[in-house]
């Protein structure tokens, strides 16, 4: 089956579920669990992982219309971009959806680029790029939407950009309308469930 990459709306952004709500439903299916014994082996399979992470698809507050939400190291604001602001960053986190006719990647959060053309254009996330690689590791995307549906958590998870080797993980905290993403360590509360894996 194909997989699509959807243009960007911001409505998708909004539809998906509080923190309040994803965070348990995480917790109900051991999501740890599930990331260390079922997802690394995926990933390690098809050979995704130094391109694709995890993400925890939940939102802490609703975008107006136009607005993209985005990641200048490690704080993620809404801004609206204007002409050729939207050349400035590429997608960090799509959510996977099964189609009529094929898979579907819905861009939903962004990150601002290196800012150096050379850089940005050769990176895997580069739109050109990304879509090559979508469309070589369309069994990936297969074997992944399989096991979602046996293990009951589709739309739990979406995809991230790897974050690259000892990533420790992430922990957001919102303030108003601005995430802040700091690693484990950083946060005192021990109960706090990591978004990106």
């Amino acid at each position: 089956m194909a997989v699509a990459i959807s243009q960007y709306d911001t409505s998708a952004f909004n539809k998906l579920p509080g923190f309040e709500v994803a965070g348990p439903n995480y917790d109900e299916v051991d999501g740890k669990k599930i990331i260390t014994e079922v997802m690394t082996s995926l990933f390690r399979k098809h050979g995704v992982e130094k391109v694709l992470g995890l993400q925890l698809l939940h939102q802490h507050f609703q975008l107006r219309d136009g607005e993209h939400l985005v990641d200048f190291n490690g704080t993620s604001v809404p801004i609206t971009p204007h002409g050729t602001q939207l050349q400035s960053f590429t997608t960090s986190i799509w959510s996977f959806k099964k189609k009529e006719n094929g898979f579907q990647l819905q861009p939903l959060e962004f990150k601002l680029n290196s800012g150096d053309t050379k850089i940005d254009e050769a990176s895997p996330w580069h739109e050109a790029n990304f879509q090559q690689f979508v469309t070589s590791k369309q069994s990936f995307f297969e074997e992944y939407y399989r096991v979602e549906q046996e293990l009951g958590i589709e739309g739990l998870f979406g995809f991230a950009r790897y974050p690259g080797d000892g990533f420790p993980g992430r922990v957001e905290v919102s303030i108003g309308r601005t995430s802040i993403n700091l690693t484990p360590a950083q946060v005192s509360n021990n109960d706090a469930i990591g978004c990106l894996f």
